[in-house]
Parts: C-alpha cells; structure tokens; sequence
C-alpha cells in the first residue's frame, strides 16, 4: 500500500512537472513600448502556431524547418494572421479573442505574424518599407508549405492595416493562386493611389475581400477587392479613436527619485473644468527606477483643450500589501498632435497608492526638461 502511493505520488509529482514545462514553451506576441517605437526597431518575423491542441499556447514555428513541429498539419487548412502598424510597440489587443474564434469555427492551423519588431517605429514609413520584407519571409514559407503538399487554394490569410498589403504582396509571388485574402481597415498612407502592383488587388487571391473602416484617416479610400464592404460608410466606427494616438494624444514621461524600484499602473484624468478624459494605463505593470525617465504613450477619447487640471493615481495591484508612495521628481506631457501647445509639467510630486492627486500643470520650463 505505501508503494502504492509513493508511486502514484511519483507520477503526480512527473505530470506536474511535464505541464509546468509545457508552459515554459507557450510564445508570446513581442512586447515592446514607447521607448522602441522612439528609437526604433528592426525587423524580426516570429510565427506563433495554434491549432485545437494548443489554442492558448502559442508554438514557435521555425522558418527553416516548419515541418518538425507535430503539430503543423500540412492537411489542415491554414489562416495566416497579420498585425499592421504598432506605433506604441504593445501586443494588438483583439489577438487572443480573434484566434479563439477562428479555431472554434473550424479545425484549422492559425498562423500568427509577429512582426513588431519591424512595426514598432515612430517612422511610419520605416515601417512600410518593412512590410516587403515581411511578404518575402511568409513567401519562403508558404513556397515550402507548397512543396511539401499543402494546397494553396485552403491558405487565408487575414491582414489588418498594413498587414492588408503584406497579404497582397505575398499572394502576388503566387500569382493569385492562394485561396483567399481578407483585408481588414487596409492602410491608406502610401498606398492611396498607387498602382495594383504596389498593393492589395483582386488579382493576389482567389478571393479578396475588404473591410474599410477608417477611410478618411489612415484607411484606404477606393476599392482593393473582389468585395469591398464599408461600415458606417468607412469612416469613423461609434466608439473608435479617430488616430493612431486617439484623440489629442500625449506622451507621458516621469522621473522618480523613490530610492527602491517601485512597479505599478497609473491612471490620469484631464479636466478643462467643463469636461473631462481618463484614461488607465493598466496594459501592463511600469517600472518606476530613481532618476530614470519611464515614458508612455497616453490614449484619451476626448478633447478636453486647455488642460486645466490633472489629476493621477498610482496602484500595484497588490491590495494585500502596505501601500506604496511614489515620490515624482517630474511629471511630463506632451501633445502628439498639436504640436502649437507647450508640453505641460510638475515638479515634486508624491502619490499615495490609490489615491487621487489632483494639481494645476505649468509649462515646462524648456524644452529639455
């Protein structure tokens, strides 16, 4: 009896260790920030397979050698999932929930392109540059998907923004022999009047189809497809910002001079007196390190011009805890968009833990602060 259960203790304590090892193996969408996207990145194309078996762990599928993982069915028929423009570098938020529901849909491969290294750049155009090569690294893959007895014509692939064109320019190395492309909000910036061999066209699939929804702003206006659907007439969607940086954006710098590194979430409302926009910048947990600048891009869905008042509030998430102070040393913001109005500033500042501290910003005192 004791043998008995010592052995099945072995073989729990094995199972236990098998699944945590697994888990160690699940990929993750690259997750960059506003640092990256100032800086800028270079490409790096990463593809994170799911299928039925693993549909919230994502494998790593390797360019050169796609075949040696099990779970890759040449049979199966496969969905190529494609990101656009990343200007703050972070994970696209409809990636989990869009993979989900693909694979409840239909036994399938779903193919996730993370090129945010290549996507990340405040240089838009740096990243149109980027989305050539991207089409050739998916080319050398399908080719030998191909090759190996995958039927082109079971290929879908689901392009958003710029990752539209990456889907035309690689179904155009195949002469349109892939079997279907959906372009979802397809980029309109330098691709808006060009010609069919400088983007998405009906002849880079069997089937293309496009959703605009975002035409008068970064979208594209005239027709890419063998369907094109316009939602609410293509322009701005109820709810949505109407820019990449939402409306009258800022970017958020902040010194601290805590003497430990303190990690947490802030959340910051403006106020004009009459009105007011918050936002939660709760995406993921900052770091705040002494006299290290920690910057971030802060997305509000409303005007509320001439900032009058600020207020912000900082919390871990760990609620069990004591309470954490951070101590500012300066407070930053600076329109993305108007670049008339003067970046706003506070110096010496302390913040309770889910508290709200609210006070007058003044102009900075220049340029470089």
């Amino acid at each position: 009896m004791v043998c008995r259960t010592l052995c099945w203790r072995l073989v729990f304590v094995t199972l236990l260790g098998f699944d945590a090892h697994r888990a160690q193996e699940c990929e993750e969408m690259t997750d960059l920030d506003l640092k990256h996207s100032l800086s800028g990145t270079s490409l790096n194309v990463r593809l994170l397979l799911y299928t039925r078996v693993n549909v919230s762990c994502a494998q790593l599928l390797s360019h050169r050698e796609p075949f040696r993982n099990p779970r890759f069915n040449l049979s199966s028929p496969s969905t190529f999932l494609i990101h656009g423009y990343r200007p703050t570098g972070s994970p696209p938020v409809w990636l989990t929930q869009f993979v989900q529901l693909l694979l409840q849909r239909r036994d399938m491969n779903v193919i996730v392109v993370d090129w945010n290294r290549g996507a990340t750049n405040i240089n838009y155009w740096k990243v149109v540059d980027n989305t050539r090569k991207v089409a050739a690294n998916l080319t050398d893959l399908i080719q030998k998907m191909e090759v190996n007895g995958a039927n082109l014509s079971s290929i879908h692939m689901i392009g958003v923004s710029l990752g539209a064109h990456i889907s035309g320019f690689t179904g155009a190395n195949f002469n349109g022999r892939i079997g279907r492309i959906t372009a979802l909000d397809p980029a309109g910036p330098e691709f808006n009047g060009q010609p069919p061999s400088e983007r998405l066209d009906p002849s880079d699939a069997q089937f293309v189809e496009a959703l605009h929804t975002d035409m008068d702003a970064l979208g594209y206006r005239d027709l890419l497809g063998h369907i094109d659907y316009y939602a609410n007439g293509g322009a701005d969607q109820p709810g949505c910002p109407r820019t990449i940086f939402s409306e009258f954006g800022y970017k958020l710098d902040i010194v601290t001079w805590n003497q430990k590194t303190h990690w947490g979430y802030l959340t910051i409302k403006l106020s004009n007196r009459k009105e007011e926009a918050q936002v939660e910048l709760n995406h993921k947990s900052l770091m705040f390190e002494r006299f290290v600048e920690s910057s971030v891009l802060a997305q509000f869905d409303r005007d509320v011009q001439p900032v009058k008042e600020i207020s912000l509030k900082f919390c871990t998430g760990k609620g069990l805890r004591p309470r954490k102070k951070l101590r500012l040393l300066r407070i930053r913001l600076t329109p993305l968009q108007n670049h008339l109005s003067r970046p706003l500033c506070r110096y010496d500042l302390l913040l309770e833990e889910n508290k709200d501290v609210t006070f007058r910003p003044i102009p900075c005192e220049d340029s470089n602060v």
